[in-house]
């Protein structure tokens, strides 16, 4: 039989009462595989300003990547939106982001 953790609201914050706080890792959906994955396991990349695609760990809409073969070639076999940076990228614009990362560029 699973023990319930008791919680209880002081201040409008949630504060546990018996026990830890059940740990909490962020899944990330991979847009070359779909599947999800913790933030760990994968690359974050966003639209730079020059319309292009970078890798970066901040700001703005991103989508995430397993840094596996079978994935980059996935994501860049494949044609419409790329749903995290809700827009359309085409191919020449996919395979310059693998290929930087391929040689560890990080923007």
């Amino acid at each position: 039989m699973r023990k319930r953790l008791r919680t209880r609201m002081i201040l409008g914050a949630l504060v546990w009462t018996h026990g830890r706080r059940p740990s909490h890792r962020p899944l990330r959906l991979c847009v070359g595989c779909h599947q999800s994955a913790e933030t760990a396991e994968l690359r974050r990349f966003s639209c730079s300003a020059e319309g292009g695609l970078a890798w970066c760990r901040f700001g703005g809409r991103g989508a995430w990547l397993h840094p596996h073969p079978s994935c980059t070639g996935r994501f860049a076999a494949a044609r419409g939106p790329v749903r995290g940076l809700g827009r359309r990228v085409d191919r020449a614009a996919r395979e310059i982001l693998i290929q930087d990362g391929l040689t560890g560029e990080e923007g």
